[in-house]
C-alpha cells in the first residue's frame, strides 16, 4: 500500500490555492447600484437626477431639486464551471438581495441649490460555488462555496457654486462579509491501492470587512445638451477580521479513525489605491447618450500587515508590484424616451480590464445590459434592468478551465415625496 502522506501533499496544494482571502476588491462582480444605471452600463457619472447620483457622482445630486426616495431589489444567478482533474463539473447559485436604498433631501437656498443624500448599496457580490468528481487510483470529490459581498453606506452633500456648476462630496462606510467553505474527500474502497479507506477534509473561513473613505466630485451642465462629470475616490484601507477552522478525518484500512482539527483567527489590513472616473453625457431630445472612463492602478495596493496565507507584509507587497498593473475600464449607455409615452428603453456596455500584467484575459470581462423604465404616475417610476457577464479564474491544483457566468436582474422604484 502506498503512503497516505503523498496524497496529503496534493490536498495541501489544492487548499492553499483556494483559501486566499486577502484581495476582496478583485473578487466577484461589481454592479451599478440602481436599475437605470445598470441598464446603461454604469455610465452615470455625467447623468443627473435620482438619489442614486450620490453613488456615481455626488455633485450631480444638486442638479435635482426634489425630495426623492429610491429602492431596488437584485436577483443574482451565478453559474460556475471547471474541469477537475480533467472531469467537467458545474454548480449554480441564485439569491435575492437588497440592491440599493437612498434618499435625497433638497435644502432651500437664496440662489442655486443644495442637496443632501444618504443611501446604501451592495457594490460587489462574491457568490459562487464549484464541485468536481474524479477517479483513477483514487476517487476524489471537491465542493467549494463562497457567499457574501461588499456594501457601502453613503452620506453625501452637493451644492451649486456657479450657474450650472456643481460640487459634491461623500463619506463612504464600507462593510461586508466573505464566507468560504471547501470540502474535499477521497475514497480508496474501489481500488484498495492506498493504506486508508477514506479521507474527509473541511475548511471554513469567515471574514468581515470594514473601512472608510471619501469621494469628491464635480458636475457641469453646458446648456441643456451636454454634461460633464468627474470624481476622485480616495484610497480605502479595509480591515479584514478572519475566523477559520479545519477538520480532517481519516479512516485507515484497519478501521481506525484518525481525526485532526484546528481553528484560529487573524486580522489584517490592506490599502486600496485611489480611483479616478470621468464621464460625459449628451442629451439629443428623446435620446440620452453617456460614456464613462475609470482609472485605477492595482499595483499600488499595499498590505499594512502580514497576510492570512502566511506572507509577510514585505513579501506580499513585492508580489503585488510584480504581478498587478493599472487598468482602464470603459462604460457606454443610452436611454430612449419613446415619444408620446412614459416608456424609456435603455441599453449599455461595460469593458472591465484585467489587473494582471502577464495575463490580460484573467478577470477581464464584458458586461452587456438592457432595461426599461416607466412613469406610473407623475411622482412614481418603475425600472427593470438585466445584465450579464462572464470571466475566467486561475483555478488551482487539479482545477482548470474555471469560468463564471453571472446574471443580475434588478427591480427599482423611485418615488418623489415632494
Amino acid at each position: 500500500m502506498q503512503n497516505r502522506i503523498t496524497v496529503l501533499l496534493g490536498v495541501l496544494l489544492l487548499t492553499a490555492s483556494l483559501s486566499a482571502q486577502e484581495l476582496p476588491l478583485l473578487w466577484g462582480q461589481t454592479w451599478a447600484p440602481d436599475a437605470r444605471g445598470l441598464a446603461m452600463g454604469g455610465a452615470m457619472t455625467a447623468v443627473p437626477g435620482s438619489p442614486s447620483a450620490m453613488f456615481y457622482n455626488p455633485a450631480a445630486l444638486a442638479a435635482g431639486k426634489t425630495l426623492d426616495f429610491q429602492g431596488a431589489l437584485s436577483h443574482l444567478a451565478v453559474d460556475q464551471a471547471a474541469d477537475y482533474w480533467g472531469a467537467p463539473g458545474s454548480e449554480s447559485l441564485q439569491s435575492m438581495k437588497l440592491g440599493n436604498m437612498g434618499l435625497s433631501v433638497p435644502i432651500p437656498t437664496l440662489r442655486g441649490s443644495m442637496v443632501f443624500g444618504m443611501g446604501y448599496y451592495r457594490c460587489r457580490d462574491f457568490d459562487r460555488s464549484l464541485s468536481g468528481i474524479a477517479g483513477d487510483t483514487l476517487d476524489t470529490q471537491l465542493y467549494e462555496q463562497v457567499d457574501g459581498g461588499l456594501s457601502r453606506f453613503v452620506l453625501s452633500g452637493a451644492m451649486e457654486v456657479a450657474p450650472r456648476t456643481f460640487v459634491g462630496a461623500s463619506i463612504n462606510f464600507w462593510g461586508g462579509k466573505n464566507n468560504f467553505m471547501n470540502r474535499y474527500s477521497e475514497s480508496d474502497e474501489a481500488y484498495n491501492v492506498w493504506n486508508f479507506s477514506s479521507f474527509d477534509s473541511l475548511t471554513t473561513i469567515e471574514t468581515e470587512y470594514s473601512g472608510v473613505n471619501l469621494t469628491f466630485s464635480a458636475f457641469y451642465q453646458l446648456e441643456d445638451k451636454l454634461n460633464f462629470g468627474l470624481i476622485l475616490e480616495t484610497p480605502l484601507t479595509l480591515t479584514g477580521s478572519e475566523v477559520w477552522a479545519e477538520q480532517d478525518d481519516t479512516i485507515w484500512d484497519d478501521g481506525e479513525l484518525e481525526a485532526y482539527g484546528d481553528e484560529g483567527s487573524f486580522k489584517y489590513k490592506i490599502k486600496m489605491p485611489m480611483k479616478l472616473r470621468g464621464g460625459v453625457a449628451v442629451n439629443l431630445g428623446p435620446l440620452l447618450l453617456a460614456a464613462d472612463i475609470t482609472l485605477m492602478d492595482y499595483s499600488q495596493i499595499r498590505f499594512q500587515t502580514d497576510t492570512p496565507d502566511g506572507y509577510s507584509e514585505a513579501e506580499a507587497n513585492i508580489n503585488i508590484r510584480q504581478f498587478l498593473t493599472s487598468a482602464t475600464d470603459y462604460s457606454l449607455g443610452g436611454e430612449l424616451t419613446v415619444p408620446g409615452t412614459a416608456l424609456r428603453l435603455r441599453g449599455g456596455y461595460q469593458k472591465k480590464a484585467s489587473p494582471y500584467k502577464e495575463d490580460d484575459a484573467l478577470l477581464s470581462r464584458q458586461v452587456f445590459s438592457a432595461g426599461v423604465g416607466f412613469m406610473l404616475t407623475p411622482s412614481m417610476s418603475v425600472d427593470v434592468a438585466f445584465a450579464r457577464t462572464e470571466w475566467d479564474l486561475p483555478g488551482g491544483q487539479g482545477v482548470t478551465a474555471e469560468r463564471i457566468e453571472t446574471q443580475n436582474l434588478l427591480f427599482g422604484v423611485t418615488y418623489r415625496l415632494k
